[in-house]
């Protein structure tokens, strides 16, 4: 048994998932194992300081309605993905790029030798 079977839920265990990340989370836990992000309780409203003019309004805002600044927060870090390197060309293919260079040569060597045999 690898560890993510061992840590993932049973049938009867209710989950739910961070808002923020996207981990999940046991569906009584309020903050995440994963970025720390912590869910306000029914009715109650999380808050957060703008770090534009400082007035503190709805987390749930994306926007401060003071100033216009967006949230540095309001959404998850892109995920960076590195570019897969290009295979490396191999002998076989230089070869078959140089027989494609020197067909039509060949062609118009073997043209000229059988029309001056005439």
């Amino acid at each position: 048994m690898t560890a993510s079977e061992r840590d993932a839920p049973g049938p009867d265990e209710r989950v739910r998932f961070c808002l923020r990340c996207g981990a999940m989370v046991g569906f009584g836990e309020r903050t995440c194992p994963a970025c720390g992000h912590a869910e306000p309780l029914a009715g109650e409203v999380a808050l957060v300081a703008c770090t534009g003019c400082e007035r503190v309004h709805s987390a749930t805002l994306q926007f401060c309605p003071e100033c216009g600044r967006e949230r540095e927060d309001a959404w998850p870090p892109a995920p960076q993905v590195a570019a897969p390197e290009p295979p490396a060309a191999s002998r076989h293919v230089a070869f078959s790029v140089l027989l494609a260079w020197l067909a039509p040569l060949a062609a118009i060597v073997a043209l000229a030798l059988a029309l001056r045999s005439r």
